[in-house]
């Protein structure tokens, strides 16, 4: 799998990484700098270089490109598959996607911080974010929020739905 051959399938790209091209070319040109400031002091293992790297925009043996850098960890994050997995996708051994994982998602971060894409994590800065846009269309997606539940069983069992039912 690399970045040369999954683009030219909008449907599969999209599937895989969850962004159209377009969005992703827009990611590269970040990532694309927040990697070579990266590898220019940095090896692959993350020690810190003596001598800055003359040449850091060079091809890497295993995922030669920062393109297929980025869709690597794009790939396996949105996936989620086991790093076997991940490893025959990318004719990488196991312990290699671990180490690019490693160095890739911090960077990825990084990348996405700069184009103020993360998500915000606490409810007042949300609120205010939401102000300054005026809009009232707003959509959530909400995937734990916690439930108040009185301690009193009684009170428990008025409020309980009976929606889920013991199977006998």
């Amino acid at each position: 799998m690399n970045y040369d051959n999954l683009k030219k399938n909008p449907t599969n790209f999209l599937s895989l990484t969850s962004l159209k091209v377009e969005e992703f070319e827009k990611l590269l040109s970040v990532f694309y700098g927040v990697w070579v400031r990266y590898f220019r002091w940095h090896t692959l293992e993350g020690k810190k270089r003596k001598f800055p790297n003359a040449r850091p925009e060079q091809d890497t043996k295993t995922l030669a490109t920062v393109e297929d850098k980025l869709l690597f960890a794009l790939v396996y994050l949105k996936n989620y598959p086991l790093q076997q997995f991940q490893a025959a996708n990318f004719g990488l051994s196991q312990a290699k996607v671990s180490i690019w994982m490693k160095l890739l998602q911090p960077l990825l971060l990084e990348s996405l911080k700069q184009l103020g894409v993360v998500p915000l994590r606490e409810g007042h800065k949300l609120a205010q974010l939401l102000e300054e846009f005026g809009d009232d269309s707003y959509n959530q997606d909400v995937t734990e929020r916690s439930i108040h539940r009185n301690s009193d069983q009684d009170v428990q069992e008025s409020q309980y739905s009976n929606k889920k039912k013991d199977i006998p």
